[in-house]
Protein backbone atom coordinates (compact mmCIF):
# COMPACT_ATOMS: atom_id res chain seq x y z
CA UNK A 1 0.00 0.00 0.00
CA UNK A 2 2.77 2.40 0.55
CA UNK A 3 4.58 1.73 -2.53
CA UNK A 4 0.79 2.79 -4.42
CA UNK A 5 0.43 5.80 -2.42
CA UNK A 6 4.17 7.19 -3.73
CA UNK A 7 3.05 6.52 -7.95
CA UNK A 8 2.92 9.65 -9.11
CA UNK A 9 -0.47 10.90 -11.12
CA UNK A 10 1.69 12.32 -14.18
CA UNK A 11 5.15 12.28 -15.30
CA UNK A 12 5.71 15.04 -17.90
CA UNK A 13 2.44 14.98 -19.90
CA UNK A 14 2.16 11.37 -19.62
CA UNK A 15 -0.62 10.03 -17.21
CA UNK A 16 0.48 7.11 -14.59
CA UNK A 17 -1.60 3.88 -14.37
CA UNK A 18 0.54 1.61 -12.42
CA UNK A 19 3.71 0.36 -11.50
CA UNK A 20 5.41 -2.30 -14.42
CA UNK A 21 8.80 -2.96 -12.20
CA UNK A 22 12.16 -1.78 -10.31
CA UNK A 23 15.73 -1.57 -11.52
CA UNK A 24 18.94 -0.90 -9.94
CA UNK A 25 18.16 2.49 -11.23
CA UNK A 26 15.12 3.24 -11.32
CA UNK A 27 11.62 2.20 -11.19
CA UNK A 28 9.39 1.69 -14.47
CA UNK A 29 6.09 2.75 -14.91
CA UNK A 30 2.83 1.79 -16.95
CA UNK A 31 1.90 5.46 -18.70
CA UNK A 32 -0.21 6.59 -21.02
CA UNK A 33 0.30 9.34 -23.74
CA UNK A 34 -2.82 11.56 -24.42
CA UNK A 35 -1.30 13.65 -27.13
CA UNK A 36 -1.23 10.30 -29.56
CA UNK A 37 -3.22 7.72 -27.39
CA UNK A 38 -0.39 5.37 -26.83
CA UNK A 39 0.23 3.41 -24.35
CA UNK A 40 3.87 3.95 -22.54
CA UNK A 41 6.39 2.59 -20.16
CA UNK A 42 8.42 5.36 -18.34
CA UNK A 43 11.35 4.43 -16.43
CA UNK A 44 12.26 7.05 -13.93
CA UNK A 45 15.88 7.49 -12.20
CA UNK A 46 15.58 6.98 -8.62
CA UNK A 47 15.42 10.37 -6.80
CA UNK A 48 18.02 9.32 -3.95
CA UNK A 49 20.07 8.46 -6.63
CA UNK A 50 19.45 11.84 -8.44
CA UNK A 51 20.52 13.39 -4.60
CA UNK A 52 22.83 11.55 -3.56
CA UNK A 53 25.01 11.96 -7.01
CA UNK A 54 27.82 14.14 -6.66
CA UNK A 55 28.33 14.71 -10.07
CA UNK A 56 26.24 14.59 -13.25
CA UNK A 57 27.63 10.89 -14.36
CA UNK A 58 24.26 9.31 -13.25
CA UNK A 59 22.21 11.39 -15.08
CA UNK A 60 24.53 11.88 -17.89
CA UNK A 61 24.82 7.88 -18.07
CA UNK A 62 20.62 7.86 -18.02
CA UNK A 63 20.27 9.92 -20.99
CA UNK A 64 22.89 7.86 -22.65
CA UNK A 65 20.82 4.59 -22.41
CA UNK A 66 17.88 6.83 -24.29
CA UNK A 67 20.66 7.58 -26.62
CA UNK A 68 21.58 4.23 -27.20
CA UNK A 69 18.32 2.56 -27.69
CA UNK A 70 16.91 5.96 -29.85
CA UNK A 71 20.00 4.66 -32.59
CA UNK A 72 18.48 1.19 -32.49
CA UNK A 73 15.04 1.30 -34.07
CA UNK A 74 14.57 -2.82 -34.97
CA UNK A 75 11.47 -5.17 -34.37
CA UNK A 76 13.96 -6.69 -31.54
CA UNK A 77 14.65 -4.10 -29.64
CA UNK A 78 12.45 -1.97 -27.43
CA UNK A 79 11.54 1.19 -29.32
CA UNK A 80 12.61 4.86 -27.37
CA UNK A 81 10.52 7.83 -27.78
CA UNK A 82 11.81 10.17 -26.13
CA UNK A 83 14.17 12.00 -22.64
CA UNK A 84 12.78 14.93 -19.87
CA UNK A 85 13.63 15.37 -16.36
CA UNK A 86 10.15 15.48 -14.45
CA UNK A 87 11.15 17.51 -10.46
CA UNK A 88 14.93 16.93 -10.97
CA UNK A 89 14.66 13.16 -12.09
CA UNK A 90 15.11 12.12 -15.53
CA UNK A 91 13.24 9.50 -17.40
CA UNK A 92 13.22 8.01 -20.45
CA UNK A 93 9.95 6.86 -22.52
CA UNK A 94 9.76 3.62 -24.47
CA UNK A 95 7.83 1.28 -25.98
CA UNK A 96 5.47 -0.57 -23.75
CA UNK A 97 6.28 -4.27 -24.37
CA UNK A 98 3.03 -6.37 -23.25
CA UNK A 99 4.96 -9.92 -22.46
CA UNK A 100 6.69 -11.70 -20.44
CA UNK A 101 10.82 -11.26 -19.42
CA UNK A 102 12.82 -14.72 -20.00
CA UNK A 103 13.77 -14.40 -16.30
CA UNK A 104 10.59 -15.20 -15.24
CA UNK A 105 9.86 -17.48 -17.94
CA UNK A 106 12.58 -19.44 -16.75
CA UNK A 107 11.28 -20.08 -13.31
CA UNK A 108 8.56 -21.43 -14.32
CA UNK A 109 9.52 -23.31 -17.31
CA UNK A 110 13.37 -24.16 -15.72
CA UNK A 111 14.50 -25.28 -19.46
CA UNK A 112 13.46 -24.67 -23.25
CA UNK A 113 13.53 -27.24 -25.97
CA UNK A 114 16.76 -26.33 -28.10
CA UNK A 115 14.59 -25.34 -31.36
CA UNK A 116 12.61 -22.58 -28.81
CA UNK A 117 16.03 -21.80 -27.26
CA UNK A 118 17.29 -21.10 -30.56
CA UNK A 119 14.66 -19.15 -31.58
CA UNK A 120 14.97 -16.79 -28.45
CA UNK A 121 18.84 -16.87 -29.10
CA UNK A 122 18.45 -15.45 -33.27
CA UNK A 123 16.41 -13.41 -32.13
CA UNK A 124 18.57 -11.77 -30.08
CA UNK A 125 21.45 -11.83 -31.78
CA UNK A 126 19.79 -9.73 -34.84
CA UNK A 127 18.94 -7.11 -32.56
CA UNK A 128 22.63 -7.05 -31.25
CA UNK A 129 24.17 -7.49 -34.89
CA UNK A 130 21.81 -4.40 -35.61
CA UNK A 131 22.81 -2.19 -32.49
CA UNK A 132 26.71 -3.22 -32.88
CA UNK A 133 26.75 -1.66 -36.53
CA UNK A 134 25.23 1.63 -35.11
CA UNK A 135 28.06 1.46 -32.60
CA UNK A 136 26.20 0.53 -29.88
CA UNK A 137 27.56 -2.31 -27.48
CA UNK A 138 24.53 -3.17 -24.88
CA UNK A 139 27.11 -4.66 -21.67
CA UNK A 140 24.41 -6.15 -19.59
CA UNK A 141 22.87 -9.19 -21.82
CA UNK A 142 20.73 -11.10 -19.63
CA UNK A 143 17.06 -12.97 -19.70
CA UNK A 144 15.75 -10.23 -17.48
CA UNK A 145 16.75 -7.85 -20.20
CA UNK A 146 14.97 -10.64 -22.87
CA UNK A 147 11.45 -9.61 -23.35
CA UNK A 148 9.14 -12.49 -24.96
CA UNK A 149 5.79 -11.66 -26.31
CA UNK A 150 2.67 -13.54 -27.25
CA UNK A 151 3.61 -13.81 -30.99
CA UNK A 152 6.95 -15.20 -30.43
CA UNK A 153 8.57 -12.23 -30.88
CA UNK A 154 11.85 -11.52 -28.86
CA UNK A 155 13.07 -7.74 -27.66
CA UNK A 156 16.13 -6.65 -26.05
CA UNK A 157 15.79 -4.15 -23.87
CA UNK A 158 17.40 -2.01 -20.91
CA UNK A 159 20.50 -0.40 -22.68
CA UNK A 160 21.17 1.10 -19.09
CA UNK A 161 24.92 0.40 -19.30
CA UNK A 162 24.95 0.24 -22.96
CA UNK A 163 28.21 2.28 -24.20
CA UNK A 164 28.41 4.13 -27.23
CA UNK A 165 31.14 4.46 -29.69
CA UNK A 166 31.14 8.45 -28.68
CA UNK A 167 31.26 8.01 -25.50
CA UNK A 168 34.09 8.57 -22.75
CA UNK A 169 31.94 7.73 -19.43
CA UNK A 170 33.36 4.15 -19.10
CA UNK A 171 37.04 4.38 -18.33
CA UNK A 172 39.30 1.19 -18.37
CA UNK A 173 38.85 -0.17 -14.59
CA UNK A 174 35.21 -0.07 -14.92
CA UNK A 175 33.28 -3.54 -14.25
CA UNK A 176 29.75 -2.89 -15.76
CA UNK A 177 27.35 -6.11 -15.78
CA UNK A 178 26.03 -8.84 -14.50
CA UNK A 179 28.59 -11.24 -13.40
CA UNK A 180 27.59 -14.14 -14.20
CA UNK A 181 26.92 -13.07 -17.92
CA UNK A 182 29.97 -11.31 -18.11
CA UNK A 183 33.46 -12.42 -20.14
CA UNK A 184 36.83 -12.75 -18.40
CA UNK A 185 38.28 -9.57 -19.53
CA UNK A 186 35.12 -7.66 -18.53
CA UNK A 187 35.04 -8.76 -14.68
CA UNK A 188 38.74 -7.81 -14.74
CA UNK A 189 37.99 -4.45 -15.63
CA UNK A 190 39.48 -4.62 -19.14
CA UNK A 191 38.14 -2.73 -22.29
CA UNK A 192 35.28 -4.65 -24.22
CA UNK A 193 33.92 -4.25 -27.22
CA UNK A 194 30.87 -6.33 -29.24
CA UNK A 195 32.10 -9.63 -28.58
CA UNK A 196 31.31 -8.56 -24.47
CA UNK A 197 27.47 -9.33 -25.91
CA UNK A 198 28.34 -11.74 -27.43
CA UNK A 199 29.66 -14.21 -25.04
CA UNK A 200 26.60 -12.58 -22.75
CA UNK A 201 24.54 -14.62 -25.37
CA UNK A 202 26.38 -17.66 -25.30
CA UNK A 203 26.13 -17.96 -21.09
CA UNK A 204 22.65 -17.41 -22.21
CA UNK A 205 21.69 -19.88 -24.53
CA UNK A 206 23.54 -22.71 -21.82
CA UNK A 207 21.13 -21.49 -19.01
CA UNK A 208 18.15 -21.88 -21.63
CA UNK A 209 19.17 -25.26 -22.63
CA UNK A 210 20.39 -26.51 -19.35
CA UNK A 211 17.71 -25.60 -16.77
CA UNK A 212 20.55 -24.57 -14.23
CA UNK A 213 22.33 -20.99 -14.00
CA UNK A 214 25.62 -21.20 -15.44
CA UNK A 215 28.65 -23.06 -13.16
CA UNK A 216 32.11 -21.46 -13.63
CA UNK A 217 34.98 -23.32 -14.48
CA UNK A 218 38.45 -23.51 -15.21
CA UNK A 219 39.68 -19.70 -16.73
CA UNK A 220 36.60 -18.44 -15.07
CA UNK A 221 34.22 -19.54 -17.66
CA UNK A 222 31.15 -21.68 -17.20
CA UNK A 223 31.76 -25.53 -17.14
CA UNK A 224 29.79 -26.19 -20.50
CA UNK A 225 29.93 -30.40 -20.27
CA UNK A 226 28.76 -29.91 -16.34
CA UNK A 227 25.74 -28.15 -18.05
CA UNK A 228 25.01 -29.97 -20.69
CA UNK A 229 24.84 -32.98 -18.80
CA UNK A 230 21.86 -32.15 -16.90
CA UNK A 231 20.23 -31.06 -20.59
CA UNK A 232 17.61 -33.45 -22.16
CA UNK A 233 19.95 -33.47 -25.32
CA UNK A 234 20.77 -36.47 -26.94
CA UNK A 235 24.28 -37.65 -26.50
CA UNK A 236 25.28 -36.39 -29.93
CA UNK A 237 23.45 -33.06 -29.67
CA UNK A 238 25.42 -32.49 -26.28
CA UNK A 239 28.83 -33.48 -28.22
CA UNK A 240 28.02 -30.86 -30.91
CA UNK A 241 27.05 -28.15 -28.87
CA UNK A 242 29.84 -28.49 -26.47
CA UNK A 243 32.32 -27.78 -29.64
CA UNK A 244 30.15 -24.98 -30.68
CA UNK A 245 29.71 -23.34 -27.41
CA UNK A 246 33.42 -23.56 -26.49
CA UNK A 247 33.80 -21.41 -29.15
CA UNK A 248 31.40 -18.81 -27.92
CA UNK A 249 32.28 -19.31 -24.75
CA UNK A 250 36.73 -19.14 -25.33
CA UNK A 251 38.60 -16.92 -22.78
CA UNK A 252 39.88 -15.13 -25.02
CA UNK A 253 37.74 -12.85 -27.17
CA UNK A 254 40.32 -13.51 -30.56
CA UNK A 255 38.64 -17.17 -30.24
CA UNK A 256 35.43 -16.05 -30.01
CA UNK A 257 32.91 -15.28 -33.15
CA UNK A 258 34.17 -11.69 -34.19
CA UNK A 259 30.21 -10.57 -34.88
CA UNK A 260 26.48 -11.25 -34.12
CA UNK A 261 25.94 -12.16 -38.00
CA UNK A 262 28.90 -14.73 -37.47
CA UNK A 263 27.00 -15.87 -34.46
CA UNK A 264 23.64 -16.40 -35.81
CA UNK A 265 25.24 -18.06 -39.37
CA UNK A 266 27.24 -20.80 -37.63
CA UNK A 267 23.96 -21.32 -35.22
CA UNK A 268 22.01 -21.71 -38.15
CA UNK A 269 25.00 -24.43 -39.41
CA UNK A 270 25.10 -26.14 -36.48
CA UNK A 271 21.25 -26.78 -36.33
CA UNK A 272 20.69 -28.12 -39.56
CA UNK A 273 23.36 -28.62 -41.37
CA UNK A 274 22.17 -30.24 -44.52
CA UNK A 275 19.02 -28.99 -44.80
CA UNK A 276 19.72 -24.85 -44.00
CA UNK A 277 17.72 -23.79 -40.42
CA UNK A 278 14.47 -21.74 -41.04
CA UNK A 279 12.80 -20.11 -37.95
CA UNK A 280 9.56 -20.61 -36.48
CA UNK A 281 8.41 -19.24 -33.49
CA UNK A 282 4.96 -21.06 -33.45
CA UNK A 283 5.89 -23.30 -30.32
CA UNK A 284 7.84 -20.45 -28.56
CA UNK A 285 4.91 -17.66 -28.88
CA UNK A 286 2.10 -21.22 -27.57
CA UNK A 287 5.09 -21.71 -24.50
CA UNK A 288 4.67 -17.58 -23.73
CA UNK A 289 1.15 -17.57 -23.76
CA UNK A 290 1.40 -20.90 -21.44
CA UNK A 291 3.39 -19.52 -18.99
CA UNK A 292 1.96 -16.51 -18.90
CA UNK A 293 -1.35 -18.02 -17.97
CA UNK A 294 0.45 -20.14 -14.86
CA UNK A 295 2.00 -16.71 -13.83
CA UNK A 296 -1.46 -14.81 -13.54
CA UNK A 297 -3.03 -18.13 -11.79
CA UNK A 298 0.42 -18.15 -9.37
CA UNK A 299 -0.43 -14.45 -8.50
CA UNK A 300 -4.46 -15.04 -8.34
CA UNK A 301 -5.84 -11.55 -6.51
CA UNK A 302 -2.75 -9.88 -6.90
CA UNK A 303 -2.41 -7.53 -9.51
CA UNK A 304 0.08 -9.51 -12.31
CA UNK A 305 1.30 -6.84 -15.04
CA UNK A 306 1.84 -9.74 -17.70
CA UNK A 307 -1.47 -10.78 -17.27
CA UNK A 308 -2.99 -7.27 -19.26
CA UNK A 309 -1.45 -8.81 -22.68
CA UNK A 310 -4.86 -9.74 -24.10
CA UNK A 311 -7.92 -7.32 -24.24
CA UNK A 312 -10.10 -10.40 -22.22
CA UNK A 313 -12.96 -7.94 -21.03
CA UNK A 314 -14.05 -8.03 -24.32
CA UNK A 315 -18.19 -6.79 -24.48
CA UNK A 316 -18.46 -8.55 -27.55
CA UNK A 317 -19.98 -12.70 -27.38
CA UNK A 318 -18.60 -13.92 -30.78
CA UNK A 319 -14.97 -12.63 -29.86
CA UNK A 320 -13.45 -15.12 -27.15
CA UNK A 321 -9.97 -14.36 -24.90
CA UNK A 322 -7.71 -17.03 -26.74
CA UNK A 323 -8.90 -15.48 -30.44
CA UNK A 324 -8.19 -11.77 -29.52
CA UNK A 325 -5.01 -12.86 -28.19
CA UNK A 326 -4.20 -14.13 -31.37
CA UNK A 327 -5.83 -11.19 -33.64
CA UNK A 328 -3.49 -8.89 -30.97
CA UNK A 329 -0.76 -10.72 -31.65
CA UNK A 330 -0.97 -10.15 -35.57
CA UNK A 331 -2.47 -6.59 -35.53
CA UNK A 332 0.73 -5.30 -33.38
CA UNK A 333 3.09 -6.06 -35.74
CA UNK A 334 1.87 -3.30 -38.03
CA UNK A 335 -0.29 -0.96 -35.40
CA UNK A 336 2.14 -1.69 -32.38
CA UNK A 337 0.89 -1.51 -28.87
CA UNK A 338 -2.41 0.76 -29.83
CA UNK A 339 -4.00 -2.47 -31.53
CA UNK A 340 -5.03 -4.19 -28.04
CA UNK A 341 -7.30 -1.00 -27.48
CA UNK A 342 -8.38 -0.88 -31.15
CA UNK A 343 -9.96 -4.33 -31.24
CA UNK A 344 -11.55 -4.05 -27.71
CA UNK A 345 -13.40 -0.24 -29.08
CA UNK A 346 -14.36 -2.15 -32.70
CA UNK A 347 -15.16 -5.25 -31.28
CA UNK A 348 -18.34 -3.23 -29.18
CA UNK A 349 -19.06 -2.23 -32.53
CA UNK A 350 -19.10 -5.26 -34.80
CA UNK A 351 -21.95 -8.11 -34.95
CA UNK A 352 -19.30 -11.31 -36.11
CA UNK A 353 -16.04 -11.87 -36.57
CA UNK A 354 -15.64 -11.40 -39.83
CA UNK A 355 -16.76 -7.99 -39.49
CA UNK A 356 -14.47 -7.31 -36.84
CA UNK A 357 -11.30 -8.52 -39.34
CA UNK A 358 -12.87 -6.27 -42.09
CA UNK A 359 -12.82 -3.14 -40.15
CA UNK A 360 -9.58 -3.54 -38.26
CA UNK A 361 -7.81 -4.36 -41.65
CA UNK A 362 -8.97 -0.54 -42.89
CA UNK A 363 -6.56 0.71 -40.08
CA UNK A 364 -3.80 -0.74 -41.51
CA UNK A 365 -2.72 2.05 -44.39
CA UNK A 366 -0.59 -0.13 -46.49
CA UNK A 367 -2.22 -2.59 -49.13
CA UNK A 368 0.98 -5.10 -49.07
CA UNK A 369 0.18 -4.73 -45.23
CA UNK A 370 -3.62 -5.65 -45.42
CA UNK A 371 -2.94 -8.42 -47.15
CA UNK A 372 -0.33 -9.71 -44.81
CA UNK A 373 -2.46 -9.01 -41.86
CA UNK A 374 -5.31 -11.15 -43.44
CA UNK A 375 -2.51 -14.03 -44.60
CA UNK A 376 -1.86 -14.41 -40.97
CA UNK A 377 -5.08 -14.03 -39.84
CA UNK A 378 -5.86 -16.98 -41.68
CA UNK A 379 -3.13 -18.78 -40.85
CA UNK A 380 -3.70 -18.40 -37.09
CA UNK A 381 -7.30 -19.98 -37.07
CA UNK A 382 -8.56 -16.79 -35.68
CA UNK A 383 -12.20 -16.94 -37.64
CA UNK A 384 -12.73 -20.83 -36.95
CA UNK A 385 -11.03 -20.54 -32.99
CA UNK A 386 -13.44 -17.92 -32.66
CA UNK A 387 -16.80 -19.93 -33.63
CA UNK A 388 -15.70 -22.65 -32.92
CA UNK A 389 -15.03 -21.70 -28.71
CA UNK A 390 -18.47 -19.59 -29.26
CA UNK A 391 -20.69 -22.07 -30.54
CA UNK A 392 -21.46 -20.65 -34.08
CA UNK A 393 -19.62 -23.15 -35.85
CA UNK A 394 -21.78 -26.18 -36.93
CA UNK A 395 -21.09 -29.34 -37.80
CA UNK A 396 -20.91 -29.24 -41.49
CA UNK A 397 -18.28 -26.34 -40.92
CA UNK A 398 -16.26 -28.24 -38.79
CA UNK A 399 -16.08 -31.12 -41.20
CA UNK A 400 -15.31 -28.62 -43.83
CA UNK A 401 -12.21 -27.81 -41.44
CA UNK A 402 -11.06 -31.00 -40.78
CA UNK A 403 -11.29 -31.44 -44.44
CA UNK A 404 -8.85 -28.74 -45.01
CA UNK A 405 -6.17 -30.34 -42.31
CA UNK A 406 -6.05 -33.27 -44.07
CA UNK A 407 -5.89 -31.53 -47.25
CA UNK A 408 -2.69 -29.38 -45.81
CA UNK A 409 0.98 -29.23 -47.05
CA UNK A 410 3.18 -31.41 -45.18
CA UNK A 411 6.15 -29.19 -44.05
CA UNK A 412 10.05 -29.88 -44.51
CA UNK A 413 11.25 -30.69 -41.00
CA UNK A 414 13.91 -27.35 -40.36
CA UNK A 415 15.94 -29.27 -37.88
CA UNK A 416 14.82 -29.27 -34.18
CA UNK A 417 18.06 -30.44 -33.63
CA UNK A 418 20.88 -31.02 -35.24
CA UNK A 419 21.81 -32.73 -38.30
CA UNK A 420 17.72 -33.53 -38.01
CA UNK A 421 15.50 -32.71 -40.72
CA UNK A 422 12.82 -34.96 -42.72
CA UNK A 423 9.18 -34.75 -43.67
CA UNK A 424 6.22 -37.28 -43.17
CA UNK A 425 3.92 -38.09 -45.74
CA UNK A 426 -0.14 -36.93 -45.47
CA UNK A 427 -1.68 -38.16 -42.45
CA UNK A 428 -4.24 -40.72 -43.44
CA UNK A 429 -6.18 -39.66 -40.80
CA UNK A 430 -10.05 -40.03 -40.46
CA UNK A 431 -12.37 -36.53 -40.46
CA UNK A 432 -14.12 -38.25 -37.67
CA UNK A 433 -10.69 -39.18 -36.33
CA UNK A 434 -9.52 -35.42 -36.27
CA UNK A 435 -12.66 -34.52 -34.78
CA UNK A 436 -12.30 -36.56 -32.09
CA UNK A 437 -9.14 -35.96 -31.03
CA UNK A 438 -9.71 -32.07 -31.13
CA UNK A 439 -12.48 -32.61 -28.87
CA UNK A 440 -10.62 -34.86 -26.23
CA UNK A 441 -7.35 -32.16 -25.95
CA UNK A 442 -9.69 -29.27 -25.39
CA UNK A 443 -10.69 -30.87 -22.07
CA UNK A 444 -6.60 -30.49 -21.07
CA UNK A 445 -5.91 -27.04 -22.75
CA UNK A 446 -9.17 -25.51 -24.11
CA UNK A 447 -9.71 -23.81 -27.30
CA UNK A 448 -6.21 -23.94 -28.53
CA UNK A 449 -6.51 -27.36 -28.98
CA UNK A 450 -7.88 -26.88 -32.63
CA UNK A 451 -4.69 -24.93 -33.66
CA UNK A 452 -2.40 -27.50 -32.38
CA UNK A 453 -4.63 -30.21 -34.07
CA UNK A 454 -4.59 -28.09 -37.47
CA UNK A 455 -0.67 -27.92 -36.93
CA UNK A 456 0.24 -31.26 -35.62
CA UNK A 457 -2.14 -33.19 -38.79
CA UNK A 458 -0.04 -32.97 -41.79
CA UNK A 459 2.93 -33.94 -39.63
CA UNK A 460 1.41 -36.96 -38.18
CA UNK A 461 2.10 -40.48 -39.82
CA UNK A 462 -0.87 -41.92 -38.60
CA UNK A 463 -3.37 -41.47 -35.04
CA UNK A 464 -0.79 -42.74 -33.12
CA UNK A 465 1.85 -39.97 -33.64
CA UNK A 466 -0.66 -37.08 -33.82
CA UNK A 467 -1.42 -38.35 -30.20
CA UNK A 468 2.28 -38.36 -29.20
CA UNK A 469 3.29 -35.04 -30.65
CA UNK A 470 0.08 -33.36 -28.97
CA UNK A 471 0.73 -35.31 -25.61
CA UNK A 472 3.79 -32.90 -25.41
CA UNK A 473 1.66 -29.63 -24.92
CA UNK A 474 -0.06 -30.83 -21.82
CA UNK A 475 1.85 -29.85 -19.16
CA UNK A 476 0.51 -32.18 -16.41
CA UNK A 477 2.28 -35.50 -16.45
CA UNK A 478 -1.16 -37.53 -15.13
CA UNK A 479 -3.59 -35.52 -17.81
CA UNK A 480 -0.74 -36.22 -20.46
CA UNK A 481 -1.17 -40.01 -19.71
CA UNK A 482 -4.66 -39.70 -19.78
CA UNK A 483 -4.95 -38.06 -22.70
CA UNK A 484 -2.49 -40.83 -24.79
CA UNK A 485 -4.65 -43.39 -23.03
CA UNK A 486 -7.59 -42.21 -24.94
CA UNK A 487 -6.19 -43.71 -28.29
CA UNK A 488 -8.33 -46.23 -29.77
Amino acid sequence: MVEQKMVPDKIGKYEIQSVIGQGGMGMVYKGYDPDIDRIVAIKVMHPNLVAQSTSSDLTRRFKQEARAAARCVHANIVTVFGFGVNEGAPYIVMEYVEGLDLHSLLKVQQALPLRQSADIILQTLAALDYAHKRGVIHRDIKPANILLLDSGLVKVADFGVAKLDTSELTMPGDIIGTPVYMPPEARLGLPTDARTDLYAVGVVLLRLISGKPPVQGKAGVPDIAALLARSELAPVEQVRLREFLTKVLAPDPDDRFQSAHEWMVQLKAALAPDTGYESSTEELAITVVNTRRRVAEQHAGKPVAAASATPASNPSQYLTPQAANLLNVELASYLGPVSSRLIRATAAKSSTINELIDKLTKHIPSEVERNAFLRGVEHKGVRWLSMWESGQEDSDARTDKSAELQRAPTPVSSGAGFGTAGSSPAAPITLKELAMVTDQLATYIGPLASYLVKRSASKASNLHQLYELLAKHIEDPAERRQFLNKQR
